[in-house]
């Protein structure tokens, strides 16, 4: 059988060695007289070397059927009969190669049939496809260039020896480019070099740094899991092993990998001080968890606010701790503060649904038209990633009555009044009258035009909000969100909004409070002159 390994990886097929005879079969051409136990040894081996013959060409069959398991299986037969034949070593060695986590014994295989036959061209080309696909770049170079000498226009053995070489440049550059913290650059050399190296190690390690700097960690993690299985003892791979863990926030198995590297290497202090930095983090967390359960708002501040210095290169566990120390700033009213850690929050992780939906509540209590729209688009965010919720549905629900409350006149606002719905009658009539003082439009009758329609239009805005405000039928339905329009068609004991301006003057003022006749004279107010501006809202 002619043996080509060019098109191995393409169709399955990896030509084996196949020799008309096989090595330890004799032919008895003499005619010497032998004694009868000479002459059984000899048969015996002819036996043996024949029945190796076929174990080997049955090996050949399941080998041209791409069933490598069941050929393999016959080549070990063979090389059980004849155990010093190179060619048998060499065709198992290609039925492995062809099978998942096979390379080792195949580099085994390829270097014992070497060692039988030194010159062997096709074991030592098969030896550097072998190497090169494990990534033992040296000894790829090696053997393919001593099959070169033996068979100088071998493309089989030429190829082979320029694609360890490039390789090899490849993994170096992208160690090189790890250590500059040029990620993007590391991880295209890596996966470049895998696509001919997929067993190196020192390469899937590079492309592991690159997946943890890029938040991959589920990824890093599964090629993490290949690699311990035959690496369990290297110190690096546990290292990062242990930070895939600290960034999924699994710290007991990140300690514990950490440990495991400091047994073989006790002066490791890279790992040594990343356990204290866990630790420490750990403490602080638990701190501020304990804190907030307690109702000591501004002790979980504190402690989280220590978690957060310790290391913000944990995005997963910083979005974490900035929501824990939003919701605390909440407790403590300071809405302002637990806004920009919910915001930080959701940055570091857009997935993070509590924190859209803390946000979104924050952004109630905060108010205002702006707020209340961004607190709708949170809400959806949260369903998006939290999936629908009666806390959710609850909080959409009353933030569209809040957005309605939102989108009319801020009575309270116009009046001055604090306590907003809690503001008690006597509170309601004092903040009208020192706002009714305020925008008098006597008192602005001097100023520029535009100044004096800014005070009309304030003063009309303070009649209606008292006029609103001071009746509790009316101010029920403001405070349930109604709108202006439906408090209207509610109507009250007066059938809409209906209050005249010059009315509530003479209630606080008297006949002749304010004297003078400015702006046409507004009667209640001192004024004389004709057509007094009156309000009426309805």
């Amino acid at each position: 059988m002619a043996d080509s390994d060019k098109s191995q990886q393409e169709n399955g097929e990896v030509n084996v060695q196949d020799d008309d005879q096989a090595p330890g079969e004799t032919m008895d051409t003499s005619d010497t007289d032998s004694d009868d136990g000479e002459l059984d040894e000899a048969e015996e081996e002819e036996d043996v070397a024949a029945v190796a013959l076929v174990f080997k060409e049955k090996g050949n069959e399941y080998f041209k059927s791409q069933r490598y398991r069941e050929a393999e299986n016959e080549y070990t037969k063979a090389i059980e009969k004849v155990p010093t034949c190179a060619a048998y070593y060499n065709n198992r060695a290609a039925a492995l190669l062809l099978q998942e986590g096979q390379t080792m014994r195949a580099i085994s295989d390829c270097k014992k049939a070497v060692e039988l036959e030194p010159e062997n061209v096709k074991a030592l080309v098969r030896l550097a496809k072998a190497s090169l696909k494990r990534g033992f770049f040296d000894e790829a170079i090696s053997a393919a260039k001593r099959a070169l000498k033996l068979s100088p226009t071998n493309s089989v053995a030429r190829t082979e020896l320029n694609e360890a070489e490039m390789t090899k440049k490849r993994q170096q550059r992208a160690k090189e480019c790890v250590a500059s913290g040029d990620f993007g650059q590391a991880h295209s050399m890596a996966e470049a070099g895998l696509r001919r190296s997929p067993e190196s190690k020192d390469m899937m390690m590079v492309k592991v740094e690159c997946m943890i700097h890029d938040d991959h960690f589920d990824q890093a993690y599964n090629i993490t899991n290949k690699l311990i299985r035959e690496y369990r003892r290297d110190i690096n791979l546990l290292y990062l092993r242990a930070l895939i863990f600290y960034h999924m926030e699994n710290f007991d198995q990140c300690i514990k990998h950490l440990q495991q590297a400091l047994m073989s290497d006790p002066d490791n202090t890279k790992c040594a001080k990343m356990i204290k930095k866990v630790r420490k983090l750990s403490r602080f967390r638990q701190e501020g968890n304990d804190a907030f359960k307690a109702r000591q708002y501004q002790q979980a501040v504190d402690a989280y606010t220590n978690g957060l210095e310790v290391d913000q290169s944990n995005k997963s566990l910083c979005s974490k701790l900035y929501c824990n120390r939003g919701t605390a700033l909440t407790k403590l009213n300071k809405n302002e503060e637990a806004l920009k850690d919910f915001d930080k929050a959701v940055d570091l992780n857009p997935d993070y649904g509590k924190a859209y939906l803390r946000r979104a509540a924050c952004l109630v209590s905060l108010g205002g038209v702006e707020n209340l729209d961004r607190a709708m688009h949170s809400y959806t965010e949260a369903e998006r990633h939290l999936g629908p919720s009666q806390e959710i549905n609850q909080g959409k629900r009353q933030l569209k009555i809040e957005l309605k409350k939102a989108k009319r006149k801020d009575y309270y606002k116009i009046l001055g009044l604090s306590n907003r719905e809690n503001s008690s009658e006597g509170e309601i009539k004092k903040a009208y009258r020192k706002a009714a003082l305020k925008w008098h439009p006597d008192r602005h009758s001097s100023k520029p035009e535009e100044e004096q329609k800014k005070a009309e239009a304030s003063f009309k805005d303070v009649g209606e909000a008292y006029a609103v405000l001071s009746d509790p039928k009316k101010k029920e339905k403001y405070d349930h969100g109604y709108s202006l329009e439906e408090i209207e068609q509610g109507g009250g004991a007066g059938g809409g909004v209906h209050m005249d301006q010059e009315d509530l003057m003479r209630m606080f003022f008297g006949a002749g409070g304010f004297g003078g006749g400015g702006m046409g004279g507004h009667q209640g107010f001192g004024g004389g002159g004709g057509g007094g501006v009156r309000f009426s809202f309805g």
